[in-house]
């Protein structure tokens, strides 16, 4: 059978930058989603981890459920994705969304961040995951990795 998983993409100058200005608030806004969709032991450890105080990283807590950095970073991600669930198909949006975020529904920064996004994504992503190439390890459109 073929699934789909859904995953939120932020495609911005590197990894760094994703986990400074958009991971702490994203992650805060999805907290209580994902804590819903819990399964496994590891993510029952991770949120005992969270509900006992324990200051755990934003990159941690968003591991496996998002896809973020430079366009190289979210091929890497997709990748590691497929490896690890078999996944052929991924439903995504891009720079959170508006879940938990209404303030950006009326804002064009935040059109615009996420229609440039939409672009990258498409000209830097999605090529790297070209027809004849379903498992192989995949190149970026920029170069190699």
């Amino acid at each position: 059978p073929s699934w789909v998983l859904r995953r939120y993409v932020w495609l911005g100058r590197d990894r760094a930058e994703m986990e400074r200005d958009f991971l702490p608030a994203f992650v805060s806004k999805q907290l209580a989603y994902w804590r819903v969709s819990t399964e496994g032991e590891a993510e029952r450890r991770l949120f005992a981890r969270i509900d006992a105080g324990e200051d755990v990283p934003v990159s941690e807590i968003a591991r496996g459920r998002f896809f973020g950095g430079a366009s190289a970073d979210v091929v890497s991600d997709i990748e590691e994705c497929r490896e690890l669930t078999g996944v052929e198909h991924i439903s995504v949006g891009f720079a959170g969304g508006l879940s938990g975020r209404p303030e950006a529904a009326r804002s064009h920064e935040a059109y615009a961040a996420a229609r440039e996004m939409i672009l990258r994504f498409g000209r830097d992503v999605i090529p790297a995951f070209g027809a004849g190439r379903p498992r192989e390890r995949s190149r970026v459109a920029t170069g190699p990795r």
